[in-house]
């Protein structure tokens, strides 16, 4: 498994081609273009991402978190964004929840990077 930082031109952060579930995702949330993404593939293929946009105060503004189904519990989620983290060197995290899993995500992430700040909401 390879995580990678991306910018804006990938077809993770622009909608460009992508697996049939991750473009179902896409058109589902309404998905828009994005500052850049981190994702995660197994050989050649895409098999989850993290979109984000940048804030003014240097923060990370989280615009989706995807896991294709048979990856789901091997704790790429949490690689993803402990990568972000790292490499884009975030003190500051704006996220909204729209499932048990996200929430369950962002608790385990407070715990393991203290020195960033979560704001959260929910939606849906």
């Amino acid at each position: 498994m390879r995580i990678q930082l991306v910018g804006h031109r990938h077809r993770a952060s622009c909608g460009g081609v992508l697996p049939k579930k991750a473009k179902r995702v896409w058109r589902r949330w309404g998905l828009t273009p994005s500052d850049g993404a981190v994702i995660a593939k197994d050989k050649d293929r895409l098999v989850g991402f993290l979109r984000f946009g940048k804030m003014w105060n240097g923060g990370l503004r989280a615009l989706g978190t995807w896991v294709a189904p048979a990856y789901r519990g091997r704790g790429i989620a949490d690689r993803l964004w402990g990568t972000a983290i790292r490499r884009l060197k975030i003190k500051r995290v704006r996220v909204y929840t729209a499932s048990v899993g996200g929430r369950e995500l962002v608790k385990s992430l407070r715990k393991k990077h203290r020195s960033v700040r979560f704001y959260t909401g929910t939606c849906g």
